[in-house]
């Protein structure tokens, strides 16, 4: 297997994994407990599946690492909290402090990796602005998730404007091709989903869950869209763009 196949073959399983995650976090922040419940080991597994394709760099193992260790920790908070087991609570708030050390190692190696493979070159400028974008994106809607997931809800409320800038940047260094642009629309619409359901289950404010669940079903579409927009290119072991999974992390 070439390194292009191999690098083809990550990131399909990563943005599984990453789906998997979203409608996890989803489910359960609608209370539809049973069908999180379902998602989980689908997550685990697509997640670990993905370390099979990692390329033999620090970049790569953290990339992967850093997707696993953030997919097992909502499956262990979303388990502790639908049935009330503390231990896995426990288990949760580690791989959160876990999680976030490898997201930052990943950033600081990826940022040096990039510098790396375009210096000199004209792309070099719209490729960094775009991946300083979504790194730093990712951090912001990473913590805010976990800090509100975790109930420290004063944290997380104050990364909600920082979240929503960063992620909406993405959309202008983004390139113009259909797999790109959807998977960073649902980044958004997932952010989006988030902070809506956030605010409404702070103060009980109805128009807010009126468009978390618009949200949510405009994401599923673009999921949707996304799997069919990629199934001729992974046929033809041809994906556009090699880096349409890793908005996600």
């Amino acid at each position: 297997m070439t390194n292009s196949e191999r690098e083809q073959k990550l990131n399909f399983w990563d943005l599984i994994a990453s789906i998997f995650w979203l409608l996890m976090e989803s489910f359960w922040m609608m209370q539809w407990n049973t069908m999180a419940q379902w998602m989980i080991p689908f997550a685990i597994i697509t997640g670990l599946y993905t370390f099979r394709y990692i390329q033999r760099t620090i970049a790569a193992f953290f990339s992967s690492l850093t997707m696993f260790l953030w997919v097992t920790r909502a499956a262990f908070w979303v388990v502790s909290d639908i049935n009330k087991i503390m231990p896995l609570e426990i288990v949760a708030k580690v791989l959160f402090g876990i999680g976030t050390i490898t997201l930052v190692v990943l950033i600081l190696t990826n940022s040096l990796e990039h510098f790396s493979r375009f210096k000199g070159t004209s792309h070099n400028d719209q490729s960094h602005k775009l991946n300083l974008a979504e790194q730093s994106g990712s951090v912001v809607w990473f913590l805010m998730d976990g800090l509100w997931l975790m109930k420290l809800t004063f944290w997380a409320y104050i990364l909600i404007i920082p979240a929503l800038v960063l992620n909406l940047t993405i959309f202008r260094y983004t390139e113009r091709k259909a797999s790109g642009m959807i998977v960073t629309t649902i980044i958004n619409l997932w952010l989006l989903f988030a902070i809506s359901w956030m605010i409404s289950d702070l103060g009980g404010i109805t128009v807010f869950y009126t468009v978390s669940q618009v949200c949510f079903g405009c994401m599923g579409v673009s999921i949707i869209a996304l799997i069919i927009s990629l199934k001729p290119a992974t046929q033809s072991n041809q994906i556009s763009n090699p880096e349409i999974a890793k908005g996600f992390i």
